[in-house]
């Protein structure tokens, strides 16, 4: 909305305005992720994935903040055009000057489902995670993993109307300084991450890799060692009902600690095939007293003497 709406100089009006770049998207995204946390205190979560609420298991109360980053990043679906400074519509390979990732042209074409180097995994779109319609259900779960453990849940395909998500996040200890230009350099066998987590998921026993190990590119078929997200998609082509979706996360190392806490974001028209935890109810809101107004006492007046003449 434009400033004019405000009325400024008594010019009260409806007009708006359109702006554009990461100043517009960083509190686009701060909000939307507000609107998650909200949809998960209180109690949202069952209105909009009965079914996904009941299978899951997080803080109804405190969702980390691991969990939130897993929606907004299971929500995004890439961008295929945007606007230049004109507001006139560009495609985004005449935009980037390519039709794929700089960085590792082949790993995807960008607009395709996935990331790339130029967009990363798109951009939130909250209808994406939670459903209006019922088309998908959505599944929470937070956890904690040993050294060299390992945390499975499967899922069962009940339409291969739409894709599969499964995202997985963790907050990573800091890392040293210049750890990746040394593990690029072949000087040191160590990447940046401080807990290394792994995303595994099979379909019907054929394994799927997460970002860029699921392309065609330079890391095609890799575990990822370098970030502390790991997104698989699983478009509805390659889905079939009844198919069996098994996810498994797996600590490769811990320098820091003796566990690493994550949060894993399971999206799509499936059904689980795991114990249904026992959710906390969602606190109702404590009602805040109304403090009482103390009557203040009329101070007594004080007659001051009339001066002698």
């Amino acid at each position: 909305t434009s400033i004019k709406a405000s009325g400024s100089a008594g010019l009260a009006s409806c007009a708006t305005t359109a702006k554009s770049g990461t100043s517009m998207a960083t509190p686009a995204v701060a909000g939307t992720a507000a609107l998650i946390r909200q949809i998960l205190t209180e109690g949202h979560h069952e209105t909009f994935s009965s079914v996904g609420y009941a299978a899951s298991s997080y803080s109804t109360s405190a969702p980390s903040g691991a969990l939130l980053k897993a929606l907004l990043i299971g929500s995004t679906v890439p961008l295929a055009y945007g606007y230049n400074s004109a507001g006139a519509g560009v495609t985004l390979s005449d935009f980037y000057g390519a039709s794929s990732a700089v960085a590792d042209s082949t790993a995807y074409a960008l607009g395709t489902t996935g990331v790339d180097f130029t967009q990363g995994f798109g951009h939130v779109r909250l209808s994406n995670i939670f459903s209006l319609d019922g088309t998908f259900d959505t599944f929470c779960y937070e956890d904690s993993l040993a050294e060299y453990s390992t945390w499975d849940i499967t899922f069962t395909i009940s339409s291969a109307d739409t894709d599969v998500a499964i995202t997985l996040v963790w907050n990573d200890p800091p890392g040293s300084t210049y750890c990746g230009y040394y593990y690029e350099q072949g000087t040191s066998t160590d990447t940046c991450l401080v807990h290394d987590l792994d995303l595994k998921v099979y379909n019907d026993g054929t394994r799927l890799y997460s970002n860029f190990g699921a392309g065609d590119g330079d890391y095609s078929g890799q575990e990822d060692v370098y970030n502390n997200v790991e997104k698989t998609s699983i478009a509805s082509s390659d889905l079939t009902v009844g198919d069996t979706i098994t996810v498994t996360v797996e600590t490769n190392g811990l320098s820091y600690a003796d566990s690493q806490k994550f949060a894993v974001v399971v999206k799509g028209k499936v059904t689980s095939n795991n114990a249904s935890p026992s959710l906390p109810p969602v606190p109702a809101p404590t009602p805040q007293p109304i403090p009482s107004s103390t009557p203040q006492p009329i101070p007594t007046p004080t007659t001051k003497p009339i001066p002698t003449p």
